[in-house]
């Protein structure tokens, strides 16, 4: 929707656009705790199954 209004208006005409870089866990460890920014440094579509009861609390981003 954003993307469909900037478009409309076209904005995209006076924007600069950043593409974003992967974040280091460095980076991540400022916002997450330390438990969190491992178990995303393990976890992949491949072995996500492993990590079923870690992730029964979490909201299912369909990795």
């Amino acid at each position: 929707m954003t993307h469909h209004l900037v478009l409309s208006y076209e904005l995209h005409k006076k924007m600069e656009v950043f593409r974003p870089h992967k974040a280091y866990p460095v980076e991540l460890a400022q916002f997450h705790s330390e438990d969190y920014v491992e178990f995303l440094h393990r976890i992949t579509p491949d072995t996500q199954h492993l990590f079923a009861g870690e992730m029964a609390r979490c909201v299912d981003f369909s990795l």
